[in-house]
């Protein structure tokens, strides 16, 4: 799969093989293993919105639990 056809498949159905916005992060962890948060995320505790949690090079925005951007 070229980065292309991904992206198009993304813009589509809002979909990255079985990631989406809106789900939950525990959802998403479920998925794909215990997420790196964001160093204000371990600063500022879990209830931060709007920083990354990262998998490797994979990043998911997280606002109020949810995933908000992939």
């Amino acid at each position: 799969m070229t980065l292309m056809s991904l992206l198009v498949d993304f813009a589509r159905t809002g979909r990255i093989g079985p990631l989406h916005c809106g789900m939950p992060l525990s959802e998403a962890e479920g998925l794909l293993g215990p997420g790196r948060p964001h160093p204000a995320i371990r600063l500022l505790g879990p209830d931060v919105d709007g920083y990354p949690y990262a998998w490797g090079g994979l990043e998911l925005v997280v606002t109020r639990h949810s995933v908000s951007g992939l």
